[in-house]
């Protein structure tokens, strides 16, 4: 039996995903295709802008047969912390087959670029380092001594040392598609198992990922276009299904309802001058009291103190960002850090994370993830009831009755929280994780 996996944010969901998810099915004859989708914050550092029950009901409605959430934790994390979230649950779930969308499908190259990604990490502090990887190394030191930021360094030193596989590098698509890979392998060596995993690259259509550029031919455009489109009032027509649900289309009518970084300004100010105050504008204290938090950093936390002892204006959350960014962390980083501040993620599981980047994973054990159930079809379901009998992982579909990861849970829930707060505020009626029902389609 085919099990395919597919990890997505859908923000929002558009007619380039759309392709994406039956080209994925046909290529791999898949018999279940599940999504673990992003819930509402995604990895780009910002809310989503339509939330996850209607992101999942699109999925279900295009060609998913199950839809699971991915916790906040791995949503506001490095892209390797993103894909071994994904890649966990869906593993756990019986996937066999992880599909992704790639600038380049060419296996042999992302393969080997995973390869050097791991060993590079994996000897950077060893005196046994091969002669490659220290030259690899010396290389990104440098760059990174430049102003350079760590990804940007990384894969530009790859590219340098290895041309031979310059083309895995190709675009934010293909360098994702070699977090996957690496969450694999990194899979199999966490839980001692030896699992061979079908990958199923499908060639990226229209425009990068990125782009503003519109594909008028073929109605393609990227969801960062797609989101610019709405906040400027554009109209967004032919550029997402048109089997979407009413409330999907509903959400993103105006920009009024358009969610984004800038609505949660004043609970951010509110949090930075709370924990400022708390510490006594003790520069010590608050370091002391933020190294917990989810990609923190003392460079970027001094920047933070910094910025509120002098009494400078804060102006936005955006502005904010950038005011406080330095040359060699991501504006990403800087965002999902501070969204993690502002939801008070700091628990013990996020230490492991952070290790496991840290790229000594093989010495951590991780319990068995949980997979929160969004949604499904009959096929889904009907899995789901075939797989409960497993071991692997605890399917979650109501969260009251979800002892065993109430703690675990908190965090989501208290996001979701915070995000549909701010959703009603802006007239969108959401309701919470207790109360909203699952999304079930009887195709």
């Amino acid at each position: 039996m085919k099990i395919l996996g597919i990890t997505a944010e859908f923000n929002p969901f558009h007619n380039g995903h759309q392709y994406f998810l039956k080209e994925a099915r046909k290529k791999s004859q898949a018999d279940v295709v599940i999504v673990a989708l992003s819930g509402n914050f995604v990895q780009r550092g910002e809310p989503a802008i339509v939330d996850k029950f209607t992101r999942a009901d699109a999925a279900l409605i295009n060609g998913a047969d199950l839809v699971v959430e991915m916790p906040t934790i791995s949503c506001l994390s490095s892209s390797f912390e993103y894909a071994f979230g994904a890649v966990n649950i869906l593993i756990h779930l019986g996937c066999n087959a992880i599909a992704f969308g790639s600038e380049t499908t060419n296996q042999e190259y992302l393969r080997k670029a995973a390869y050097v990604i791991d060993h590079c990490q994996k000897y950077s502090m060893e005196y046994s380092t091969p002669a490659y990887i220290r030259d690899l190394n010396a290389a990104i030191y440098q760059k990174i001594k430049s102003g350079i930021s760590y990804p940007a360094a990384l894969y530009g030193s790859i590219e340098e040392c290895f041309p031979e596989i310059k083309e895995a590098f190709s675009g934010a698509n293909s360098k994702l598609a070699i977090e996957y890979i690496r969450s694999i392998n990194a899979t199999n060596r966490i839980y001692h198992t030896d699992k061979d995993i079908e990958l199923i690259p499908i060639q990226r259509v229209g425009n990068e990922h990125d782009s503003r550029e519109i594909d008028i031919e073929n109605h393609y455009a990227s969801a960062t276009r797609i989101r610019e489109l709405l906040s400027a009032n554009d109209s967004i027509t032919g550029l997402i299904p048109s089997n979407l649900s009413e409330a999907f289309a509903n959400n993103l009518l105006t920009a009024d309802k358009y969610i984004n970084l800038n609505d949660f300004s004043e609970i951010l100010n509110y949090k930075l001058l709370n924990e400022y105050f708390r510490c006594h504008g003790n520069n010590y204290l608050f370091l002391n009291n933020l190294k917990n938090i989810h990609g923190s950093s003392k460079e970027l936390t001094m920047r933070i103190f910094r910025f509120i002892e002098s009494r400078e204006k804060f102006t936005d959350f955006d502005q904010f960002c950038k005011t406080i960014k330095t040359k060699n962390v991501t504006l990403s980083h800087v965002k999902r850090f501070l969204l993690c501040l502002l939801l008070d993620l700091k628990s013990p599981a996020i230490s492991l994370a952070n290790q496991s980047a840290e790229n000594n994973i093989d010495s951590y054990t991780i319990s068995k993830p949980y997979a929160r159930i969004l949604g499904f079809n009959k096929t889904g379901i009907k899995y789901l009831h075939d797989f409960k009998e497993t071991e692997d992982i605890d399917n979650i579909t109501l969260i009251t009755k979800a002892a065993d990861y109430k703690d675990l849970l908190n965090d989501d829930i208290h996001a979701s929280d915070v995000y549909i707060s701010m959703c009603n505020s802006k007239g969108i009626d959401l309701q919470d994780d207790f109360r909203h029902n699952l999304i079930i389609k009887k195709h």
